[in-house]
């Protein structure tokens, strides 16, 4: 049974996400004054989870033995279950271990949120299918409440899935008090995503290569690219082929372009960056197209379904199409007028504030997770103390 005392905190265990990053944070820190916490069962063994949340008042890491995955984080999530006081637990799935980890939760009758995390995508295409699609479909339609933050993901949990309690509710970034200095007589462009089969540096570099030949500015050191997002590795991510066609276009040009790793440490990049580009088959929701535009930076992004829903063309930046002649017209305006890109920067960041900020988005996970509790008791509020 749910405790009824509306005043007192609610405790989430998160279970299923295979790190806890940074960006993870901008919840729970939203949520904080609101008396949510959190106990995370991280998939991952290198201590990544641990070192975000370090600093954290209502984050609590619980680590697993990396010789032994899944039988460890079942034992862990089972050994918090009977320890603590746990409202609700939320899954984020993983192949087989998510019928596992909501099983659990059934067993100890707790309300069960799942939040969709990309997976989704498989589905959509026809990679994730069998053995597998069942497992989950289990999983999402047994669920008291699932929430997804991609457009896509609405026909196939709705109409694949068959998913009857479902909440649609974007990413948010937390939005610093101070708006980033743009370059008055420079312009640095910023490309920052892992790259995957739906991005398309190689178009914002090729009209890159273009706008250089237009020689809009006197020195080539004024107008600058950088690409983040390379994975030399073999890992699930790694697209090498693409990767090296990138090296070849700028082989043997004397123009200032830079390739480098993908990092989680976005700082730096930002603080840099005076344009930030995404050619991407998906834009709506990206999580470091708001991290830009929340620091005050215009930006660029390719015409998809939902694009309209962040980026107005001509207002927070250029909404243009898939080709490179079709990025080369803003990406010359962008680096010429500087108070354009101051323009567009400011309309960027108040669109953000407004409608993509953590804090704005606290009450709505309020909402859900108190839509959850319902969903399965209908005793207690969520929060009742806002």
């Amino acid at each position: 049974m749910i405790n009824t005392n509306t005043n007192q905190a609610t405790h989430i265990l998160t279970v299923g996400i295979d790190v806890f990053r940074h960006k993870n944070l901008n919840k729970t820190q939203s949520l904080v004054n609101h008396d949510v916490s959190f106990v995370v069962i991280p998939m991952e063994t290198a201590g990544v989870s641990i070192q975000a949340v370090i600093e954290e008042q209502n984050v609590k890491i619980v680590s697993i033995n990396p010789r032994y995955r899944r039988l460890t984080a079942f034992l862990a999530m089972v050994r918090v279950l009977l320890k603590q006081r746990i409202d609700i637990v939320e899954i984020y799935p993983e192949s087989y271990i998510t019928l596992g980890f909501y099983l659990i939760s059934r067993f100890f009758q707790k309300p069960v949120v799942v939040i969709a995390r990309g997976l989704e995508h498989r589905i959509a295409d026809g990679r994730l299918r069998g053995f597998k699609l069942w497992i989950l479909a289990i999983v999402y339609r047994g669920a008291d409440l699932v929430i997804y933050n991609e457009l896509y993901m609405t026909e196939v949990l709705r109409d694949r899935l068959g998913v009857a309690n479902l909440e649609f509710l974007p990413n948010s970034v937390v939005v610093s008090p101070a708006r980033k200095e743009l370059n008055d007589h420079a312009c640095n462009f910023l490309f920052m995503n892992s790259i995957k089969f739906f991005r398309h540096p190689e178009v914002a570099l090729e009209a890159f290569i273009r706008l250089k030949e237009l020689k809009v500015f006197p020195f080539d050191s004024q107008v600058r690219l950088r690409i983040v997002g390379l994975r030399q590795d073999a890992g699930f991510h790694s697209n090498t082929d693409r990767e090296s066609k990138l090296a070849e276009m700028i082989l043997g040009r004397d123009i200032s372009v830079e390739l480098l790793p993908w990092t989680e440490e976005s700082e730096q990049h930002l603080n840099w960056a005076d344009v930030f580009l995404l050619p991407a088959d998906l834009v709506f929701l990206n999580y470091a197209l708001l991290e830009a535009m929340a620091r005050g930076i215009p930006v660029i992004v390719q015409d998809t379904p939902g694009t309209e829903r962040v980026v107005t063309d001509g207002i927070e930046g250029f909404v243009v199409g898939a080709t490179p002649e079709s990025w080369l017209a803003p990406m010359t305006n962008l680096a010429v007028d500087h108070k354009l890109r101051s323009r567009m920067g400011s309309a960027a960041r108040e669109r953000v504030i407004q409608q993509f900020s953590s804090v704005s988005m606290a009450r709505s996970w309020l909402q859900h997770y108190n839509s959850a509790i319902h969903n399965h008791k209908g005793i207690r509020d969520v929060g009742a103390n806002l």
